[in-house]
């Protein structure tokens, strides 16, 4: 994994309390992972083995796994209806919570540049 247990607390993330929740916890950063690799077409996979050094991206990566992770432990796969707010940034969700990324995670990847577009650089 990208993303320890350790690191994900030290990032302030909800979600891990105590030894009981380790495994819960590690199971959302696993499929977080998954979900950022798809959504960055492959540069969490890549960071993992080392391919991506700049520490600036694997940081922007780990943020966008963690709040991924804690939307998943918060919502489960598929979030309750209504509006999350943060800042000046608002998401509502609508057609009873089809959307099942975090709207954190989608602005670090855009910003950051790393969210895949599908288009050829």
């Amino acid at each position: 994994m990208l993303l320890t247990i350790e690191e994900y607390n030290g990032l302030g993330f909800d979600g891990c309390v105590d030894e009981k929740d380790e495994e819960r916890v590690e199971k959302a950063i696993c499929r977080a992972q998954r979900m950022i690799d798809l959504l960055t077409d492959g540069k969490a996979d890549a960071a993992e083995k080392g391919e991506i050094t700049a520490e600036a991206a694997i940081g922007n990566l780990k943020q966008a796994i963690g709040a991924q992770a804690e939307f998943y432990l918060e919502n489960g796969a598929c979030p309750a209806s209504g509006t999350t707010r943060l800042g000046d940034f608002s998401y509502t969700i609508e057609n009873e919570g089809i959307n099942a990324i975090s709207p954190v995670a989608m602005a670090v990847l855009k910003l950051s540049g790393l969210f895949y577009r599908g288009v050829a650089a």
